[in-house]
């Protein structure tokens, strides 16, 4: 049974085979609630949404080196 906290990503057949880096990093990518609030906050309150995006990352990037088996 499928653990409804993490549930598996949805992708055609073969993806992994085709992107496996990319399917590595669905497998990784986990936000609470918290950081995709933070997340949302920042792209909201800049002037630009890229900027927001960027200092979100800068702040988040041992979260990220995860996602991407850093």
């Amino acid at each position: 049974m499928p653990d409804c906290l993490n549930p598996p990503h949805a992708t055609r057949h073969g993806f992994a085979d085709d992107f496996p880096e990319l399917d590595e990093w669905f497998k990784n990518w986990k936000m609470n609630d918290e950081q995709i609030g933070q997340l949302m906050s920042y792209v909201n309150e800049a002037d630009e949404e890229i900027e927001g995006a960027r200092k979100w990352v800068e702040e988040n990037e041992d979260l990220i080196n995860e996602w991407i088996g850093e």
